[in-house]
């Protein structure tokens, strides 16, 4: 069953949007970058969120059918890819672990007849069935 998106929102908090979501044959996703709290960010971009987002949104955007691994290990998959990432894109070494970039994400996985999910944060995703709308 492929994933058919009818329309994509994201209002930003801030002056720069750290949010980004989108879609492939694999995955439609909805990436929540954290508000940067640090006066320097740690990379060039207007906020490290928005680098972190634009980061996982790349890597979801370049995973190609078929996957293989459980969706559970996606999470982890994608963080191993952002440590390496960052390791190239920082300015400077955080001083202590709030410094770290972080994001809020929602992964939703198209499988036969269902849907499958991995969520951390707070981020929101409506699904519409032939029976209605699931939240």
């Amino acid at each position: 069953m492929p994933i058919k998106v009818l329309d994509i929102e994201s209002i930003g908090a801030g002056p720069h949007n750290e949010d980004r979501a989108g879609h492939t044959q694999v995955f439609a996703w909805v990436l929540d970058g954290a508000t940067d709290v640090v006066e320097q960010p740690l990379t060039t971009w207007p906020s490290d969120a928005a680098w972190l987002a634009a980061s996982l949104d790349a890597e979801l955007r370049a995973i190609t059918l078929p996957f293989e691994r459980p969706l559970a290990e996606l999470p982890s998959h994608l963080a191993e890819c952002a440590a390496s990432a960052f390791q190239i894109a920082a300015t400077r070494v955080p001083r202590h672990r709030g410094e770290h970039p972080s994001a809020a994400g929602l992964i939703v996985k198209s499988e036969a007849a269902s849907l499958s999910y991995v969520s951390l944060g707070d981020c929101t995703l409506i699904a519409q069935t032939r029976a209605g709308i699931v939240r």
